[in-house]
């Protein structure tokens, strides 16, 4: 993952497919943190599951998530030359 956030690609340096990925990625998986600290504290006071935490914590979760991933496979294709095959 290192060769999304380094490297010159023409005129723009550190300009990659994968950049933007990484850190959209992590900033929503900060934001996923609270809201699992939050819906399980709810949870427990009140005996009730918070739906629209609930679905905020599913959103939030398959984004980051999609988004690591996507940016694993762009930092692949673009080292498949560094294979030694």
């Amino acid at each position: 993952m290192i060769s999304c956030l380094s490297g010159t690609t023409g005129l723009w340096p550190s300009v990659d497919r994968c950049s933007g990925y990484i850190p959209l990625g992590a900033l929503l998986f900060v934001a996923d943190i609270p809201m699992l600290v939050r819906f399980f504290l709810r949870w427990y006071a009140t005996g009730q599951v918070p739906e629209i935490a609930l679905l905020t914590i599913i959103f939030l979760t398959i984004s980051w998530l999609q988004l690591f991933l996507f940016a694993m496979l762009f930092d692949m294709q673009a080292n498949q030359d560094l294979r030694g095959n």
